[in-house]
């Protein structure tokens, strides 16, 4: 299937079409059945963004990345305005 694409498209057109099907998904995931933002850890204080396999463990902080990860509060898109409310945190 990868050889017949290429023939029609380059690599790099090929992994920014992957790239927007894997955004694309979790924005529908998001909006059909993910958490609430405003739920998730609501005593946390701090975000971390783009937190990777490597998120800050603790109540303060909600871990946010756009791949769904074992250290992920949250996953969103981040060329997206973000879900979370205005003032929510105290630093990122």
């Amino acid at each position: 299937m990868k050889s017949a694409l290429l023939q029609f498209f380059s690599r790099n057109t090929l992994h920014f079409l992957k790239v927007d099907v894997h955004f694309l998904g979790l924005r529908l995931r998001n909006a059909l059945r993910g958490p609430n933002p405003d739920r998730v850890k609501p005593a946390a204080r701090f975000l971390n963004l783009g937190c990777g396999r490597e998120g800050r463990n603790g109540p303060d902080w909600l871990n946010v990345d756009g791949w769904w990860l074992p250290s992920v509060d949250f996953a969103c898109d981040f060329r997206r305005p973000f879900p979370f409310a205005s003032g929510r945190f105290e630093g990122v």
